[in-house]
């Protein structure tokens, strides 16, 4: 097994990367909720780099550490940025965004506790999710008075468009139960993380370039019914903006 993290200040929050017989995990580690701050949507982009530019790799986890999976971007940092500093934020996070979508190889979420917002975001860019039993999913940002993106994260996954709405104009968290019925998540289970390597396991046995080439063909089919990386980029400054301007 090999492990890697940022080394630089642990306060900044980290991605820890361990790699074993083919299967990479990225856990977020950033106390208390694994808060998504620009030096995490920074760290998110090199460990996908560096998970995507690694052959013995086959699949990959998502997951947080501790109790939470994510809790979202960090609303108390850009409350503090000056205009400039929104612009290269904005710039981050769909660099992140981008790296997550374009791994090479399959990304299992595991949900082991409540995910928010960008962390919701995040687990629907995987290509599986599995959510803890107990475990909590919701996009408050109407709370904030942000738009969550329009929740184009959510519309990908073939979601009915009734709990989608449900989800962003209430901005009240679901249970994994709930998730699992309007297909927010794929599975759940008692632990999320255990049943997230049972399946890695299982796709790591299979020929990476089977599963890259795999990977591309899904993609490709359901490329038709996904908005376009123009109008996910307009939805997210949108949401980063009022985010930040609110008081």
């Amino acid at each position: 097994m090999s492990t890697s993290e940022n080394p630089g200040d642990h306060e900044l929050g980290r991605i820890e990367l361990t790699v074993a017989e083919g299967v990479a995990v990225m856990t977020m580690n950033r106390p208390p909720v694994n808060a998504l701050s620009s030096h995490m949507y920074s760290e998110l982009s090199r460990v996908a780099m560096q998970i995507a530019d690694d052959e013995s790799i086959r699949v990959a986890i998502l997951t947080g550490a501790g109790t939470r999976f994510c809790g979202g971007a960090d609303v108390k940092e850009l409350r503090t940025h000056t205009p400039e500093q929104r612009k290269a934020f904005w710039a981050v996070t769909a660099e992140a965004r981008r790296r997550i979508l374009e791994m090479p190889i399959p990304i299992i979420a595991a949900i082991g506790g409540s995910a928010a917002g960008a962390g919701v975001a995040y687990a629907s860019y995987c290509d599986y999710r599995i959510a803890s039993v107990g475990a909590s999913l919701s996009m408050p940002e109407i709370n904030v008075g942000s738009v969550a993106g329009g929740g184009e994260a959510l519309f990908a996954l073939g979601m009915p468009h009734g709990a989608i709405r449900h989800l962003l104009f209430s901005g009240a968290p679901i249970s994994s139960d709930e998730a699992l019925r309007v297909h927010l998540v794929d599975e759940v289970a008692s632990s999320a993380l255990d049943r997230a390597h049972e399946r890695a396991s299982a796709i790591a046995e299979k020929p990476r370039e089977a599963l890259i080439a795999m990977k591309r063909a899904i993609n490709l089919v359901s490329a038709a019914t996904t908005l376009t990386g123009e109008d996910v980029e307009k939805t997210q400054q949108l949401t980063l903006q009022m985010l930040a301007d609110r008081p």
